[in-house]
């Protein structure tokens, strides 16, 4: 099976399983979900979108479209189907219990759904920089965005301790001109 199709099989997986929680407690169902997969090199490795209808007694969507980063995938294919999908499905859930973002509802429906409620992947992207701070969160930076701050056209701080992000493996400045 190539790797759109396992997305595609897993993610129904999950719609099935939440479809089942949201029906227990008297909720609206997630209709059929469209996919799309990009194959840029991109820190986002998911994201659900659907359109919200308020509608009483119950909250309804429709439109629930499901978009994947290939990139992402392939370089973490087993984290990735079991976190990073059910991550997505999760906020189609919470768009029926009345949420959106990264708030309890959507914890909640990740806990639900078997997995921690992670915000951001740690996935590593070929074509990515690592950059660290000095609390030792470690960063992606694009290849643009790496040759700017090596050049001192830009600054980058840490929003977690503030600090100033440095490259984890220094090069000449002279190669990057």
């Amino acid at each position: 099976m190539d790797l759109r199709e396992e997305i595609i099989q897993v993610s129904c997986e999950k719609i099935e399983e939440a479809n089942r929680i949201l029906r227990m407690n008297d909720h609206s169902s997630i209709p059929q979900a469209e996919f799309e997969f990009s194959t840029r090199v991109s820190k986002v490795s998911g994201c659900a979108k659907a359109r919200i209808f308020d509608t009483y007694p119950k909250r309804t969507i429709s439109s629930p479209v499901l978009r994947f980063n290939l990139k992402a995938a392939e370089s973490n294919r087993e984290v990735f189907l079991k976190q990073t999908v059910a991550h997505e499905v999760a906020h189609l859930m919470s768009y029926v219990l009345g949420s959106k973002g990264h708030d309890d509802v959507w914890k909640d429906c990740c806990r639900k759904l078997g997995i921690e409620p992670k915000r951001c992947s740690s996935y590593v992207l070929e074509g990515y920089i690592r950059y660290t701070c000095r609390c030792g969160k470690t960063f992606q930076i694009t290849p643009k965005m790496d040759k700017k701050i090596g050049l001192g056209k830009e600054k980058y701080t840490c929003a977690k301790c503030h600090g100033e992000i440095y490259r984890e493996d220094p090069i000449d400045k002279a190669v990057m001109i």
